[in-house]
């Protein structure tokens, strides 16, 4: 989805990422399974780059994870980076597959969290944070993917009306609207 991009999507893309921020430093504990902790921001960073594309994935992805970021964050700004990576990766993917099918973003969810995990681990790495051994954050990171994969499907089906949504109003810009 390339040309002139529609703001108010932007814009509310950036508002729900907050909300997300705020519900998942809230609430996220509370869902804990098996010592992980669901993460809905890089659920959203990745659904919306897939429902709406890279540039909305990535500002998706860094809104959302500016709240966890600030209120938890040692590191400022590794969180909203790592988002916004994922959330743009996600997004170049977008046009290439058929977004209706309930596999997409499931896989999308494990691949997306998987990828925004090891992005972080990277980027502590550099900043010279110590990390467990590597097998175990592995065994981590992979049960927090299967998690988030499997909470990504009921995310998409929100993100996918929203996209009827800005497509029926026909705006001009508004993606899937016939300019862009």
């Amino acid at each position: 989805m390339t040309g002139v991009r529609w703001p108010k999507l932007r814009l509310f893309l950036a508002l729900i990422g907050i909300l997300t921020g705020i519900i998942e430093y809230g609430l996220a504990s509370h869902l804990a399974w098996l010592g992980i902790k669901p993460d809905f921001t890089l659920v959203l960073a990745v659904l919306a780059g897939l429902a709406f594309g890279p540039y909305d994935g990535a500002v998706a992805g860094f809104f959302a994870a500016v709240v966890p970021d600030l209120w938890g964050g040692r590191y400022l700004g590794v969180l909203p980076a790592v988002h916004l990576a994922v959330g743009f990766l996600a997004g170049l993917i977008e046009r290439r597959v058929f977004k209706e099918n309930i596999a997409v973003p499931l896989s999308a969810g494990i691949l997306g969290t998987l990828t925004g995990n090891i992005l972080a681990l990277l980027l502590y790495r550099a900043l010279g944070v110590p990390f467990p051994a590597f097998l175990p954050a592995l065994s981590v990171m992979l049960r927090a993917s299967l998690y988030n994969g499997l909470l990504a499907p009921f995310v998409y089906v929100v993100l996918i009306r929203l996209r009827t949504a800005v497509r029926a109003a026909g705006a001009p810009g508004a993606p899937g609207a016939g300019n862009g």
